[in-house]
């Protein structure tokens, strides 16, 4: 199910952004983040809570964490969004302009606060998130190019680029085009997802989404994945072993997490997750749907 919704989400967000603009408004970050978390409440019983600060002052900023309900082991992610600006035929010519925001109290690049954060707390990694227009997603599509209505970057690619227009090294216009950061973007299903595709079709002829497990079983991907399966995904998406820092053991701390909601004014999303075995998003799938039967779908 949170795979499935990893499937289909970014579509209806790149959807939202164009209509907002048939009725001449112009929606920011924060609504599309609102949306994004009021669509993961609803998957609470797989084990994700979702946690809204009570006076936020970031608005778009979200931190994911991904904890072993047994307490053994988590990791963190600590996500900025941004939503695509610009128009015409030439998708590739879009940008993100405000990846070059400064953090108001302080002066210094909102990047380069990411990524510092990042580094000082245990088993982070910072990522962006990017929030684009189905029309241009379709427009890249014809290109043969990848890219859906929400898609996450390295926050350390981003702050490079950042640093780079800072520098003089790189036009502002180059540093935040879709042309530029297009390449290193990856999907959502690429983190909350893993194993080989397969289609089949529930009891309700409904369309669901499986994957290879351990062993090469098929198992419904409607769990949520343990911390050691998300750095490995990003390992293998964004760089090699040592841009990624080491899984954390045990529980983050409750004064962490206390800070981390409130004195940031962020958005906290946790998964909870059972390990392999799935045992939760079964019982769940099954209450839902009843029994299943494999087919080509």
């Amino acid at each position: 199910m949170i795979c499935q919704f990893a499937h289909h989400f970014p579509k209806t967000a790149g959807e939202f952004l164009d209509r907002a603009a048939t009725l001449g408004r112009s929606f920011r970050e924060e609504t599309l983040t609102d949306v994004l978390m009021g669509a993961l409440v609803a998957f609470r019983p797989l084990g994700v809570e979702v946690h809204f600060p009570d006076e936020p002052r970031t608005g778009a900023d979200m931190e994911w964490l991904f904890v072993r309900a047994d307490g053994s082991s988590y990791f963190r992610l600590l996500i900025q969004a941004k939503k695509l600006h610009g128009s015409g035929k030439i998708w590739s010519r879009r940008s993100y302009p405000e990846i070059f925001h400064r953090v108001r109290k302080t002066g210094i690049l909102q990047s380069e606060t990411l990524v510092d954060e990042a580094r000082r707390s245990r088993s982070t990694c910072p990522l962006y998130i990017f929030y684009t227009h189905q029309s241009v997603c379709d427009l890249a599509g014809r290109d043969k190019q990848i890219l859906q209505g929400i898609s996450l970057v390295s926050g350390t690619f981003i702050n490079a680029l950042v640093k780079n227009k800072v520098a003089g090294t790189l036009g502002a216009t180059q540093a935040s085009s879709l042309g530029v950061i297009q390449p290193k973007m990856f999907p959502l299903s690429h983190l909350l997802c893993s194993g080989a595709r397969r289609r089949t079709r529930g009891r309700r002829g409904t369309t669901v989404l499986y994957f290879l497990a351990e062993g090469g079983q098929v198992q419904p991907s409607i769990g949520v994945p343990t911390p050691e399966a998300i750095r490995t995904r990003l390992i293998n998406i964004v760089g090699p072993d040592h841009d990624i820092p080491p899984v954390g053991e045990g529980s983050p701390d409750v004064e962490e997490k206390d800070a981390a909601r409130d004195d940031s004014g962020r958005f906290r999303v946790i998964f909870w997750s059972l390990g392999h075995d799935e045992e939760r998003g079964w019982q769940a799938w099954f209450e839902l749907n009843g029994d299943f039967t494999q087919g080509d779908g």
